[in-house]
């Protein structure tokens, strides 16, 4: 598959997608290494230090123009 350029990922959605021909030895290859070049994600414990009653209004707009910006949702400005 590395001679190929695709990662396992890439061949076993080849497969469900049509794109590839399926190969029993390639497929258990891939299979076998997905675990070590596509890890899981791991659940991280998150520690709030702040809730949204402890903002005045001035700060939570703020916050709401911080992180829809971040987010692509507002393109700058005011939130109003």
């Amino acid at each position: 598959m590395a001679s190929e350029g695709i990662t396992p990922l890439d061949y076993m959605a080849g497969l469900l997608n049509g794109t590839v021909e399926y190969d029993e030895i390639k497929f258990e290859a891939a299979k076998a290494a997905a675990p070590y070049v596509h890890p899981r994600l791991s659940a991280v414990e998150a520690k709030v230090a702040m809730t949204v009653e402890d903002l005045d209004e001035a700060q939570l707009n703020a916050e709401i123009l911080r992180e829809g910006t971040a987010a692509g949702l507002i393109s700058g400005g005011s939130t109003h």
